[in-house]
């Protein structure tokens, strides 16, 4: 996978997932290594909160994000949410949806 992002490639990416891991984890920081050939966390606002994994309401900790969406290559970010909805009190999965709207320049 590596290897993939090393690609002197132009083409705009989106990558979406459940990655599993924190932003100051080193899986985190691989993928963003801050090259120009690397991914961008396409959170951008620092008012949304910063929690995907929610274990059904039972864990709301501040920094239990380990679902994104990264961007790279000529990919606008216009708007990034954690939607936090529940519906009757209860969340509707283990995680919170992520949701972006880009624009591919």
């Amino acid at each position: 996978m590596i290897k993939l992002l090393r690609l002197q490639v132009k083409t705009p990416a989106v990558i979406i997932g459940d990655l599993n891991f924190k932003p100051e984890s080193k899986g985190y920081k691989i993928l963003t290594g801050g090259r120009r050939n690397y991914l961008f966390d396409a959170q951008t606002s620092k008012e949304s909160p910063n929690i995907t994994l929610n274990d059904f309401g039972k864990s709301l900790e501040e920094g239990d994000k380990i679902d994104y969406i990264f961007i790279k290559n000529n990919v606008e970010v216009k708007e990034h949410i954690i939607i936090t909805d529940t519906f009757d009190g209860r969340y509707p999965s283990d995680h919170m949806p992520v949701l972006a709207e880009v624009r591919i320049k």
